[in-house]
């Protein structure tokens, strides 16, 4: 995730512009290595507008209850399934790791149901006050240990958490 010092993921129109080139191609390669990414129905909706849905080689799973036309064929996958049940899904499919690209609602239902094991966080230099939080606000936490920190550019750092287990 990309978020500001202050928890957005985007501003208050699902803007995302403030997130760096440097920051996108960083996050592709992740996502590739891993060979999938689950996103949200307003993220899905927000990338396919910008052109950057779907993310080529890998398998993007969009998250909704909606019934939306797949025009992509096996590179994407439309569930109104579970976290749980889209985590089972990816392991017989063979991955090994997922990527959860938000948005709000997503990253809080994985955290939420403890199917996340870190948390990459690179934050980005601009702070707004309306916008998406990185969590939709429920109840809930999770208890985090500091894996590391790099410098991604002059302005920008990726901190890294392991999600501890109680």
């Amino acid at each position: 995730m990309a978020p500001t010092p202050n928890g957005m993921i985007a501003k208050e129109n699902y803007d995302e512009s403030y997130v760096s080139a440097g920051n996108w191609r960083l996050f592709v390669s992740k996502v590739r290595q891993a060979g999938n990414v689950i996103i949200g129905r307003k993220t899905f909706e927000v990338a396919l507008a910008s052109g950057v849905f779907p993310i080529g080689g890998v398998l993007n799973v969009v998250m909704t209850s909606k019934k939306i036309e797949n025009r992509w064929g096996g590179k994407v996958l439309f569930t109104s399934r579970s976290p749980r049940e889209v985590i089972g899904l990816l392991k017989k499919k063979g991955y090994g790791m997922a990527i959860v690209a938000g948005g709000s609602l997503v990253n809080t239902s994985f955290l939420k149901q403890k199917l996340v094991d870190e948390l990459h966080l690179d934050l980005q230099p601009e702070v707004f006050g309306k916008g998406t939080p990185l969590f939709v606000e429920e109840s809930f936490d999770a208890k985090l240990r500091l894996l590391g920190t790099t410098k991604l550019s002059k302005n920008e750092v990726q901190v890294r958490y392991r999600v501890l287990k109680k």
